[in-house]
């Protein structure tokens, strides 16, 4: 089983070697600091709960209804994606949804943000609507990186690969969400991609909590800003953002 949540080489390489510290001064009679016994108990405690958090995660669903309107896009949106994630997919420090793990499932979430954000008349414009490419995923370059110097001082990670040259290369440090969405209307493809910062949220899902209870929020916001970054690049109507 894949271990999603923290940098497993990181934590086992730091817990020996914190280990080796505390016997060298068990054995010359020096008791070892209180920072360095909750260093360990900390990196003990989450290796043993890896896999019960691992299996939680990914199996989990995000409903959205609540976030979304129940009118959808007159015209109706097509499937045209090449690779369509079924289940749930683990990178290093990020997590992509499959379409099993969202309600209502891609196609219902975007013909419903279209119809949030595109003015009645752009529907006699449309004629077709393709989906080339569906991506929510969940960033998590701190919780990825527990124990690490990088993570505490609040370094940036680059999140160019996660983007797949639907952005220019850009970095952040928080925990967050990221949405991606290609659509081709009437033969014109339209690309977006964006950024929101959940760090509670993220904390909540892949931390100890194990609790998704604040995911769709950020997820239904992120995708939100997508939606109106990808109908601002059309000619047709739409609402003032």
């Amino acid at each position: 089983m894949k271990l999603i949540f923290i940098n497993l080489n990181l934590i086992i390489v730091e817990s020996l070697f914190i280990r080796k510290k505390l016997v060298n001064e068990l054995l010359f009679e020096k008791l070892p600091s209180k920072r360095e016994i909750k260093i360990m108990s900390k990196y003990l405690r989450i290796i043993f709960l890896l896999p019960i958090l691992t299996g939680c995660v990914s199996s989990t669903v995000y409903n959205l209804d609540a976030h979304v309107n129940k009118n959808r896009f007159e015209v109706q949106i097509k499937e045209n994606r090449k690779n369509i994630l079924s289940k749930s997919k683990q990178s290093n420090s990020t997590y992509i949804l499959g379409d099993e793990n969202l309600i209502p499932g891609p196609i219902e979430l975007i013909s419903s943000k279209l119809s949030d954000y595109l003015l009645p008349s752009a529907t006699k414009d449309i004629k077709e609507i393709l989906l080339n490419h569906f991506k929510l995923i969940i960033y998590w370059p701190n919780m990825g990186k527990i124990g690490s110097s990088a993570a505490m001082a609040g370094a940036s990670y680059p999140a160019a690969i996660l983007y797949d040259g639907f952005s220019e290369s850009y970095s952040f440090s928080t925990d967050g969400v990221i949405s991606q969405v290609s659509l081709s209307i009437n033969g014109t493809e339209y690309k977006c991609s964006s950024y929101l910062p959940a760090r509670d949220e993220v904390s909540a899902l892949v931390g100890i909590q194990m609790s998704s209870k604040g995911m769709p929020k950020p997820l239904n916001e992120v995708l939100n800003r997508c939606i109106i970054e990808l109908i601002e690049k059309t000619p047709f109507e739409h609402k003032e953002f």
